[in-house]
């Protein structure tokens, strides 16, 4: 398994698709990524509220909610990203042959 956020400041456009081929080229078969949030009361917040970025109402939420911050590229940019990588990797074949190559290496 593994983990990967997007939304990153000075993240440059691409990174949803580099997420996606590091995948496919390690052959992890479950890889998790989410947006960024900026949690509360941590020094990410504290730095994003004092340059006036934190988007009013949205608090801290879970894997699959939208940005609480506003990012230095365009968050729908970013997100598209994120859409297009998540259904790149859980395509059904190109899954189900990273998995059956991961288990192939785990006998070896």
């Amino acid at each position: 398994m593994s983990g990967f956020i997007m939304g990153f400041d000075n993240e440059r456009p691409g990174a949803g698709q580099r997420i996606s081929e590091f995948i496919e080229e390690t052959g992890i078969p479950q890889g998790q990524f989410s947006l960024l949030q900026a949690l509360q009361n941590t020094a990410m917040w504290n730095r994003l509220q004092q340059e006036g970025r934190l988007v009013d109402g949205l608090g801290t939420f879970h894997q699959g909610a939208i940005m609480n911050f506003v990012p230095t590229r365009p968050v729908e940019e970013i997100t598209e990203e994120y859409i297009d990588a998540f259904w790149n990797i859980y395509e059904p074949m190109p899954y189900l042959k990273r998995t059956f190559r991961h288990f192939m290496m785990m006998n070896g």
